[in-house]
């Protein structure tokens, strides 16, 4: 012990041990701290990637119902009223997406439909707030019904004003506990309270774990504020409110200590056994453990420290083995995470099959603009592409989209905004505005034929534009004018339409009108009037015109061109022509039974004209009335006509055959010739008032009327002038052989009574007349 060597050594020894010691004391607090630090941070990283899971999942949720509010034939089902086509809509967006609920509000609230079961008045209540509340709009809440908990995501449908509320709702139960565990790594207990106070837990933890939760259910406020142990044992607990004005919904994330205490003790363990065999090396093996094992180690905690602040450090290399997987883990963990957070961040922004935003994208990205959003908005589509579809399959549908995509990326100006906000409608937005010209050039290229599987694949483009400057507004009010402009070039089919200022007051009473069509028919609101056609030749009225008229309660007086048409686009034409029919012939079976021989004309729609089985439910009725069909005549236009000659001209020639007249209405302002005509079996030719109504003051009007006359008398045909005000023109029509005239200069149209009382007294009248003159001749 004396000898300077046995005091070297017993020094170095001492000294080792020392430093052994105080490196153990150092790597064992540092590893304790850092353990807790990433435990924190591996509970945040769970928490986090939760929070990430249900914003997926209420993103999932917005965007399946975004594209069931668009879904034009949802929302005339809701403005009908159909209640099949509803739940079968509800039902198979439902099981597409997965979701456990479904709901349907009207727009004040009232229960439509719901898949929930014993929800109560209190639930849709819950419902409809959530629906009117603009914070939570397209993302959803967690709300407490009595057969548990559901994330629901409620959306307006509107056409373009609000029709209802559409939701959809996945239940929190322990499936989706389990589902987020395997996302998350970490337990997760939803916890909730039932109307009678009870609470109900939906845990991925034992039975032992969950009875232990029970009773300590107070603790959830202070857990939302800080992670804590103890709830349960051997775990680390924080809890997050899943509705933010509710204390009764929560959802606890629990880390569980054990792995990282027996990590702690694993690592003294180890440590200490270090320390025993390097008591028995020299100083040089001593020396060479201090330097290898503790300034690896120092390097592992700064790592993991920066790791846990956030920061992206180098990574480790040539550390002891040990070491060097748990730096490498780390260094994987991190980048896992990093890579999952931008999978997440980069999904809910942007369109899975063509990599453009998408349509949260692009409303986020108007509203950031606010008020400098500026310039002009474009909304196109692919003409027809439902065909285009079904012609060449989903898959080359989906690659026609994908290099339509691509073009538009390229184009020339470049969009400073692109998106695409479903199906084959893509929003592109430029802030310095673009010309039409410009639009033009641009509209050619993308029209260009698009090669796939060997095949060139040519489409059309209809496109609306909203100039900002002049049209602002919200950004659901921007998406619905741009809509409407789109809507407007595909019914006028145009290439380019620009939203003008009314269309959205317009478009709101369209859809007014469309769902008011079946109820007004079924309530009355809809009635007939008479206008007499007056034969001048012998002064006799032998005949009328049906014409429907709609006395709404609320709109008043709707003019039949505005509701014929909506009622043609929309498909309820067959209701409206089915309705005027039945009143046009029981009112003529009517007049029959009183003695007034008339011939009764009714109009039909492109529609109607190629409804093959329309002559024989009219014959049927002429039947039912014992009425002879040549009491009925059709009115049909040239541009009624020419929607399908082929057919159209089948179903006129079966009318003939029953001996039902058949007039050409508005004749000289659609598509046909006298020789086309010819070909048609045709009884009688209206000629149009824009062509009368001036002939006593337009010379080229009135040679126009009487070649037209003559010309139609040569085919065998009889004439009819439409529109005729003055008697002057009713002389001047009888000079040129025009057979007969309906307009004001004998009567406005009238109700079923007034005719009737006018029939009798105008024919008692001519009656008279000619009496007068033959006894004074």
């Amino acid at each position: 012990m004396n000898s300077f060597r046995n005091r070297l050594v017993m020094s170095l020894v001492v000294l080792l041990m020392l430093v052994q010691l105080v490196t153990a004391i150092f790597v064992l607090n540092a590893a304790h701290r850092e353990q807790s630090v990433q435990q924190e941070k591996s509970l945040d990283v769970g928490i986090n990637v939760f929070r990430e899971v249900l914003a997926n999942r209420s993103q999932q949720l917005s965007q399946s119902l975004s594209v069931l509010s668009a879904d034009f034939g949802f929302k005339r089902a809701i403005a009908t009223g159909e209640n099949e086509t509803i739940l079968s809509v509800l039902e198979n967006h439902g099981s597409r997406i997965g979701a456990d609920a479904a709901v349907l509000l009207s727009p004040q609230g009232e229960l439509v439909f719901s898949s929930l079961p014993g929800i109560v008045e209190s639930d849709v209540n819950a419902l409809f707030k959530l629906a009117t509340d603009s914070s939570t709009s397209g993302i959803g809440q967690t709300l407490a019904f009595d057969n548990g908990s559901y994330q629901f995501v409620m959306q307006p449908v509107k056409a373009p004003t609000l029709i209802a509320w559409v939701g959809m709702g996945f239940m929190l139960d322990k499936q989706v506990a389990q589902q987020a565990k395997a996302i998350t790594g970490v337990d997760i207990s939803f916890i909730s309270r039932d109307r009678s106070g009870r609470y109900a837990i939906q845990s991925t933890l034992g039975a032992t774990a969950q009875a232990y939760i029970v009773p300590r259910m107070q603790r959830l406020s202070g857990l939302e504020i800080l992670a804590a142990e103890g709830f349960p044992e051997h775990f680390l607990s924080f809890a997050v409110r899943l509705n933010d004005r509710a204390s009764d919904l929560w959802a606890v994330l629990h880390l569980s200590n054990l792995k990282w205490e027996e990590n702690f003790l694993q690592l003294r363990n180890t440590l200490l056994s270090i320390f025993a065999v390097t008591l028995g090396l020299s100083l040089i093996v001593t020396m060479w453990l201090s330097g290898s094992l503790v300034r690896p180690v120092n390097t592992l905690v700064q790592y993991a420290r920066k790791i846990g602040q956030g920061e992206k450090p180098s990574p480790i290399h040539k550390a002891p083995v040990e070491l060097q997987v748990l730096a490498d883990t780390l260094t994987v963990m991190r980048d896992n995470i990093e890579s999952r957070e931008q999978d997440l961040i980069y999904q809910s922004s942007h369109d899975s099959l063509t990599g453009l935003f998408n349509r949260f994208a692009a409303k986020r990205h108007l509203a950031a603009e606010g008020q400098q959003l500026s310039g002009t908005l474009v909304l196109m589509d692919l003409k027809s592409f439902r065909h285009i579809n079904d012609t060449i399959g989903f898959a080359n549908a989906d690659t026609l989209l994908v290099l339509f995509a691509r073009r538009l990326e390229q184009l020339s100006p470049a969009p400073d905004f692109l998106a695409r906000l479903d199906g084959d409608a893509f929003l592109l937005l430029y802030n310095g505005g673009i010309a039409e010209e410009e639009l033009h050039r641009a509209l050619d290229i993308l029209e260009s034929p698009y090669p796939i599987r060997n095949t060139d694949i040519s489409v059309k483009i209809r496109t609306g534009t909203l100039s900002l400057a002049e049209h602002g507004g919200s950004v659901g009010a921007l998406l619905r004018r741009v809509e409407i402009a789109l809507m407007q070039a595909c019914q006028e089919d145009a290439r380019i339409v620009a939203y003008r200022s009314g269309e959205d007051e317009k478009y709101q009473r369209e859809l007014s009108i469309i769902s008011e069509l079946r109820r007004s028919v079924e309530q009355g609101h809809f009635y007939l009037v008479y206008q007499p056609k007056v034969d001048i030749q012998n002064g006799f009225c032998s005949g009328a015109e049906a014409l429907i008229r709609w006395e709404h309660p609320e709109m008043g007086q709707i003019r039949p061109d505005e509701f014929i048409m909506l009622a043609e686009s929309t498909g309820n034409i067959d209701l409206i022509s089915q309705w005027v029919l039945t009143e046009a012939i029981n009112q003529l079976a009517v007049w029959q039974q009183k003695g007034m021989e008339i011939k009764l004309a009714v109009n039909l729609s492109a529609h109607d004209l190629v409804n093959e089985s329309l002559p024989a439910i009219i014959d049927q009725m002429l039947k039912e009335h014992n009425l002879p069909a040549r009491y009925l005549a059709i009115e049909v236009t040239e541009g009624a006509v020419m929607k399908d000659p082929l057919v159209a001209v089948g179903v006129l020639q079966r009318f003939r055959d029953l001996g039902i007249s058949i007039a050409i209405d508005d004749f000289g302002t659609g598509h046909s010739s006298l020789a086309y005509l010819k070909m048609l079996p045709v009884n009688e030719v209206k000629i149009d008032r824009s062509f009368v109504k001036d002939m006593l003051t337009n010379d080229h009007d009135a040679m126009i009327v009487q070649t037209s006359i003559a010309l139609t008398h040569s085919l065998g045909f009889n004439v009819t002038a439409e529109g005729v005000e003055e008697q002057e023109t009713v002389d001047l029509l009888k000079t040129q052989g025009c057979d007969i005239v309906q307009g004001y200069v004998y009567s406005r149209p009238l109700e079923a009574m007034e005719f009737t009382q006018w029939f009798n007294q105008f024919n008692q009248l001519t009656e008279q007349q000619a009496d007068h003159h033959e006894s004074i001749a």
